[in-house]
């Protein structure tokens, strides 16, 4: 009996001895796996509280889009609705008031060009016709206005009979009239009458430019054979490029000249302009119960085109506030937040625990990384929140202003990954 104790005794403790080295095996290896292990480096990724860090892909994946703060009028603001649009004078249509050949084109599509500016050249005999006509109704003139002086003066000494000086009379008054009608063509042609009569002969007809402004179509090749009143180039002056706006009658009574108006072109509600109301109709358009009235814009004018669409807000009261668009702002456990791109540089490239300079310097520029702050908000209206800072931020700070919900959702996503 003493002798199987013994036996059991020594079986347990070489049991004890086998577990315990083998607890102290599991340690040392499981250690050095922890150094390996992707949950190790997704920890590391997700570092920083409140951060998320995207890559390019990524970014371009979901269309991020980054935006600033705005001032603007959410309580007492009146939406209407448009088209920019140029006065008469600032768009002119090209044409020539002679048929011939376009021989030489100058000028290209949206090239700037200034008023008298060369556009193109015509050929046509028919020009060097006109021209020759000039010279000869001008020495045919000059014989008649000598005559018509000789033959006035012997009709006034009562030398010659009237029957001559009333015939004399007559054809220098018609080749007077010619003379000046055919002067007149030339000058219509862009074409200086005196130097042709005092011996130049011109061998091409210009087109020119009666505005300044930029040229926004080209309706004629080398070559080509246009006719009178065909439209060779088509010039827009988009200085004074303006919206077109619908206030409807309910609104009239609350809309005054001088009111600033906010302006989002072609729907870019990331870029507002802004403008002042310059003028508003005094016609009543019944099929539409509006009336329209025209608003000038601020800033450069370059990027717009007459007939792009307008949505504009205009400010009733001077109540203005800090807003961002609606899809800036997410929810998350009753609080509300928005998404603030950090500067690039060292600290980026720290996130990515690169093992060079020279990785971490292109990972910097390949990965973004946001911070998630928590704001207040207030009103929304078409499509604007206002947004109340609960810590103060540089004024040159980049806000997500699209693709903010799957930031959050990749920020969940880690931390719930960091929790594991």
């Amino acid at each position: 009996m003493k002798k199987i104790i013994r036996t059991l005794i020594f079986v347990a403790m070489c049991i004890y001895v086998v577990g315990c080295g083998k607890s102290a095996a599991t340690k040392k290896v499981s250690g050095k796996q922890e150094e390996v292990t992707p949950e190790a480096k997704t920890e590391e990724k997700h570092s920083g509280e409140n951060e998320v860090m995207l890559s390019r892909q990524q970014r371009e994946g979901i269309n991020l889009k980054l935006g600033g703060f705005s001032r603007i009028n959410l309580d007492g603001t009146i939406k209407v609705t448009g088209e920019l649009e140029l006065y008469p004078e600032d768009e002119a249509t090209v044409g020539s008031f002679m048929e011939g050949n376009i021989s030489r084109v100058f000028v290209k599509p949206g090239q700037k060009v200034k008023k008298g500016q060369l556009l193109a050249a015509i050929e046509d005999p028919g020009f060097i016709d006109l021209q020759a006509e000039l010279r000869a109704l001008h020495s045919e003139f000059e014989y008649l206005e000598q005559e018509f002086d000789r033959q006035k003066k012997l009709y006034e000494n009562k030398v010659a009979s009237g029957k001559n000086y009333q015939r004399v009379t007559s054809d220098y008054k018609s080749v007077r009239a010619r003379l000046e009608s055919t002067k007149a063509k030339l000058r219509l042609l862009r074409v200086n009458p005196d130097a042709i009569i005092s011996g130049k002969t011109y061998g091409v007809l210009p087109v020119i430019a009666p505005i300044n402004g930029y040229i926004r179509e080209i309706g004629i090749t080398i070559g080509q054979r246009i006719t009178t009143g065909s439209r060779l180039f088509r010039i827009i002056n988009k200085e004074n490029i303006h919206a077109d706006l619908l206030v409807y009658e309910k609104d009239l009574d609350k809309i005054r000249e001088g009111q600033s108006v906010t302006l989002y072109i072609a729907n870019n509600r990331d870029k507002p302009v802004k403008g002042t109301i310059t003028e508003i109709g005094r016609s009543y358009e019944n099929n539409i119960r509006a009336v329209r009235m025209h608003a000038g814009l601020d800033g450069n004018k370059a990027p717009f085109v007459p007939g792009m669409f307008v949505e504009g807000l205009i400010a009733v009261e001077n109540l203005k506030t800090t807003a961002l668009p609606e899809t800036a702002v997410v929810e998350d456990e009753g609080k509300s937040y928005i998404f603030i791109k950090q500067e690039s540089g060292a600290d980026t490239a720290t996130h990515l625990n690169d093992h060079t300079t020279h990785e971490k310097e292109d990972a910097s520029r390949e990965h973004w990384i946001f911070a998630r702050k928590e704001v207040m908000t207030g009103g929304t209206a078409d499509g604007w929140i206002e947004v109340k800072l609960l810590e103060k931020l540089p004024e040159s700070a980049e806000v997500v202003t699209e693709g903010a919900y799957y930031l959050l959702a990749e920020m969940k996503k880690g931390e719930t990954t960091h929790s594991h």
